[in-house]
Parts: structure tokens; C-alpha cells; sequence
């Protein structure tokens, strides 16, 4: 007899940014490069300046903090402002070279705010060391 196991929620996963800890419900990678085209003596197409464009990474979470919920806001406007880049690890990543791109926070009344923020990266992603 075989049976068949489901997963019907995932827990949250905790993200540290700015001494912060997001629980990240979703999370969204995406690239695009830079590519040129130029027309050929015969005609023909040839693509030209072929570059990587930076990693846009987009987490939606949540955070609880009880003491000063509204902290997290004034660390990400701070970090938008300031010339420093940081690292971050999400699920067995390693991102490093961040800056963040734009975020906004909702407070709804919940136990939690919603936090949303999108950061921009050039640099390669990697994958975290098991010890």
C-alpha cells in the first residue's frame, strides 16, 4: 500500500536585512540583459554589447515586531539612502551586493505588517555552505 503526502502550507521564511528579521511569504527573481543588435555588411543582424542585467528580487513579508513595528520602515528608507550595499541568504541562496530598490509597508490593523520591498543586485547569486 502506497500513500501520498501534500503540503498545504509552508511556514514563513525569516530573512534578515538591516538587523531585521522579514518573514518572507513569497519571493520573485528576474533578470533581463542588456543585448544590442547591428545590421551587417550583407544585411544580415549581429548582437552586439551583450551584457547581464542586475537581479531584481521581490519578497513580500511580514514582520512582528512588538516593541516597534514601525521600525522596519525608517531601516529600509534609511538603507534606500544610504551608498551601502549588504548581503542576505534566502532558502540555501547567497546574495550579495544589494541595494534596495523600493519597498513600501502597509499596517493594517493585523498582528503583523506587511512589508514589501524589491532589491537590485549585479552580482552573481550563490548558493549558501552546508556546514
Amino acid at each position: 500500500m502506497s500513500s501520498t503526502a501534500s503540503i498545504t502550507h509552508r511556514e514563513a521564511v525569516p530573512v534578515v536585512i538591516g538587523g531585521v528579521r522579514f518573514y518572507c511569504e513569497s519571493f520573485r527573481a528576474e533578470s533581463a540583459g542588456h543585448i544590442s543588435d547591428a545590421a551587417t555588411v550583407s544585411g544580415g543582424d549581429v548582437l552586439t554589447n551583450i551584457a547581464p542585467g542586475p537581479v531584481r528580487l521581490t519578497l513580500n513579508c511580514r514582520i512582528a515586531d512588538e516593541e516597534q513595528p514601525m521600525r522596519a520602515v525608517q531601516i529600509l528608507h534609511n538603507m534606500m539612502r544610504s551608498p551601502s550595499l549588504f548581503s542576505f541568504s534566502y532558502r540555501g541562496l547567497s546574495f550579495t551586493g544589494c541595494c534596495i530598490h523600493s519597498f513600501s509597508a502597509d499596517d493594517n490593523g493585523e498582528d503583523f505588517i506587511s512589508v514589501s520591498f524589491t532589491l537590485l543586485t549585479p552580482d552573481i547569486i550563490g548558493l549558501e555552505v552546508q556546514s
